[in-house]
């Protein structure tokens, strides 16, 4: 989808603002708004990192919780 918004923007640019047609300087409008969109709306939705590090051959990962941070769903 990224692609098809960067297409747009480059194409309403190049066709619209420098080749002086409206209808493709709206599409590359469309193409800037959809790629702000997903920029801001991934910032939002995506899980915080709590910690991170390289994990070296032979090395265990080991996940625990004691149930008091869990959330009903």
């Amino acid at each position: 989808m990224e692609k098809i918004f960067r297409l747009l923007l480059r194409h309403g640019f190049r066709k619209g603002i420098l080749g002086g047609n409206r209808y493709w300087v709206a599409a590359g409008a469309l193409g800037g708004a959809g790629l702000l969109w997903k920029k801001f709306s991934t910032k939002i939705n995506s899980p915080k990192t709590i910690f991170s590090q390289k994990l070296e051959p032979g090395k265990i990962i080991s996940f625990t919780n004691d149930g008091k941070d869990l959330k009903k769903v």
